[in-house]
């Protein structure tokens, strides 16, 4: 299988955070608050992708 891009997660949560963090006044923590949000996604995928290859490498 082929792997997943899990970065997008990073930017998505960047931009959201820094939208959702201006909209309450407050863009730098949003911004913050957003990339670990994406940090932490982009680091599921990547472990889900990591065992699924493992997974599958060993049928």
């Amino acid at each position: 299988m082929k792997p997943v891009a899990g970065g997008v997660w990073i930017f998505l949560g960047v931009v959201i955070g820094i939208v959702a963090g201006w909209a309450v006044g407050q863009a730098s923590l949003g911004l913050v608050a957003g990339l670990a949000v994406g940090v932490a996604l982009a680091a599921i995928v990547t472990i889900r992708d990591l065992r699924r290859e493992h997974r599958d490498g060993q049928e």
